[in-house]
């Protein structure tokens, strides 16, 4: 808590994570060491920082507001003897535990009522005029059976049931020792995929059902009822891995019981210096310190990221801003090189003109060709009926660059676009060409 109010009158423009290590040595690590007992504590709340900034950005006060909504209530994992962890199945994989309880196991086999979603397909020929398309989106519903992407909708269903049977193997491979299965039964022996679930399979596919008989049979004395009904639409069952027995030349070897509690403990410390470094590479930025002309490629890689992001121009501060908060900018000198890079484009005219707002404005969008094939044009300003394509370019001008525009004006004029425009921006030379 300390951290955060510090944080809420800390007046920095540096980097968020950087503003949080420096409070963090200032507040609490005075004398370069933090001594109190919940070092994991501090360890998972930066984790949290670190997180926030690479999926939201560098901004103090979107970060504070998050911390009140969200992040204030978070707590860490802790693993000690006697203790129940409850996690997701999937969070699961590649653990182990002496017992593992299912209390949930009635998952559907195939998910229903997912008419919303949308199956890419090649075209049927038994569909008229879908022939001429290179891909068909259609809906994931019984009604595909009957029309000629019957085939798409089973391999649908198939990946499906795979899917529901891959989440069974995971969860059922958890325990060492004892497994726990817990579910609502359907009452029918006979399914659809509407009513089929895992617990379905369980009881009726894998013939757990005269098993689940002797179990209920067990739990009553002469004088009551013995029988296993479905009425009680639950599904309760244990299972005892079986241990094979060693053979008569061979020496059994005990086992110890697995446990926690002979575990070694490791005092984890945690410091602080009040040393100044010089350089801070992160991840990203690694990548732009190579040979100048891989250097150049990603120089223009990464501008054309930026730009992607840039409806109005005056976005583009914060766009700039917000990668150089995440690290993807290596320097400050390759920060001011973008900067001022950036800013003569979009303030040149005719281009400040198309960075305005008055034009709805389509970055790296996808356009897929008859043929199958794909082109994806920098940056195209649509209004009405006219259409005005620009592309960037970080290197220097080649003939195929003017053929590139060309192809990607066609194709709009293709699209019902009747006023089609196309332009070149060298970024090296600042100069805009037209191409038609």
């Amino acid at each position: 808590q300390r951290v955060i109010s510090a944080l809420r009158t800390e007046d920095s423009k540096a980097p968020l994570t950087i503003q949080v290590n420096e409070i963090i040595r200032r507040e609490l690590c005075p004398d370069g060491e933090y001594k109190d007992g919940d070092i994991a504590y501090l360890n998972a709340f930066q984790d949290a920082v670190r997180t926030y900034v690479s999926r939201y950005g560098s901004d103090r006060k979107a970060f504070l507001i998050y911390w009140e909504d969200t992040l204030h209530n978070s707590s860490i994992p802790t693993v000690n003897a006697g203790d129940i962890r409850v996690m997701t199945i999937h969070s699961s994989k590649g653990l182990e535990a002496r017992y593992v309880f299912v209390p949930y196991c009635n998952w559907r086999v195939v998910e229903t009522d997912r008419s919303k979603d949308i199956l890419w397909s090649r075209p049927s020929i038994d569909v008229p005029g879908d022939e001429a398309l290179p891909l068909v989106p259609v809906s994931r519903t019984k009604k595909l059976l009957t029309t000629g992407y019957e085939q798409v909708y089973q391999d649908e269903q198939a990946s499906q049931r795979v899917d529901a049977l891959n989440l069974l193997y995971v969860a059922f491979t958890r325990p060492k020792e004892e497994l726990y299965i817990y579910s609502e039964m359907p009452y029918a022996k006979k399914s659809s995929d509407k009513s089929s679930t895992v617990a379905h399979l369980l009881l009726y596919g894998w013939n757990l059902e005269n098993e689940l008989q002797n179990c209920w049979n067990n739990c009553f004395d002469e004088t009551r009822p013995r029988s296993f009904g479905l009425d009680t639409n639950l599904l309760c069952t244990s299972h005892q891995p079986t241990i094979s027995r060693p053979k008569a030349d061979a020496t059994p070897k005990a086992e110890a019981p697995f446990s926690f509690d002979d575990a070694k403990v490791i005092q984890a410390t945690y410091h602080s210096e009040k040393g100044h470094i010089e350089f801070r590479q992160s991840t990203q930025a690694q990548f732009y310190q190579l040979n100048p002309e891989t250097k150049a490629r990603l120089y223009g890689n990464l501008c054309h990221e930026i730009l992607a992001s840039v409806q109005r121009a005056e976005q583009l501060d914060k766009v700039i801003n917000d990668y150089w908060a995440r690290g993807y900018i290596a320097t400050e000198a390759d920060l001011m090189r973008i900067r001022g890079s950036l800013r003569t484009m979009i303030t040149t005219p005719p281009v400040n003109d198309w960075f305005s707002g008055k034009w709805k404005v389509l970055t790296e969008r996808t356009i897929i060709l008859p043929d199958g094939r794909d082109k994806r044009p920098d940056r195209v300003m649509v209004r009405g009926k006219e259409a005005i394509v620009l592309d960037y370019k970080f290197a220097s001008p080649k003939p195929e660059h003017h053929e590139q525009v060309e192809l990607y004006c066609t194709i709009m004029t293709e699209m019902g676009y009747e006023k089609v425009s196309g332009y070149l921006y060298y970024e090296p030379t600042k100069r805009l060409e037209v191409v038609r």
